[in-house]
């Protein structure tokens, strides 16, 4: 490793330490927070390594850490506000038990308390998810 390249990691890891430190966290929970091993933590503190990408996400991701501030010093350790989540799933509610239609309501007590019957509708269901519309016939009792 070239020297330049030698001190970028201390200075790394120099930062990581300032973090765990700003955090009041030891050694070992910070590295159980980020998911790593004790002795993994210790050497990327040490400036012996370089976090690898998935402790390097958790911190961005977990810990709101700036990736320009941990790699070269540049601007605040945390991010002012988070950066937004992008969705563009919208949320559906789903109804409780309670808000469906008593007979709905009932059809789920009878399934809790027949398994023949919850097995049944279930299949009945995958079939018609599944684009089989075509209606079946279910045996009688």
């Amino acid at each position: 490793m070239a020297r330049n390249d030698r001190k970028t990691v201390q200075e790394i890891g120099n930062r990581l330490k300032d973090l765990r430190e700003h955090l009041k966290f030891s050694r070992k929970e910070f590295a159980l927070r980020l998911g790593i091993a004790m002795n993994g933590y210790s050497k990327n503190e040490m400036g012996m390594n370089i976090p690898g990408i998935p402790t390097l996400k958790r911190l961005a991701t977990d810990f709101n850490i700036s990736m320009d501030w941990l790699f070269f010093n540049r601007g605040n350790m945390c991010f002012r506000e988070r950066p937004p989540e992008v969705s563009n799933v919208e949320e559906k509610k789903i109804p409780s038990l309670a808000e469906t239609e008593p007979d709905a309501r009932e059809l789920f007590e009878f399934m809790q308390e027949d398994p023949l019957l919850r097995h049944e509708v279930l299949a009945y269901f995958y079939r018609y998810k599944k684009g089989n519309r075509e209606p079946i016939e279910l045996p009688e009792k």
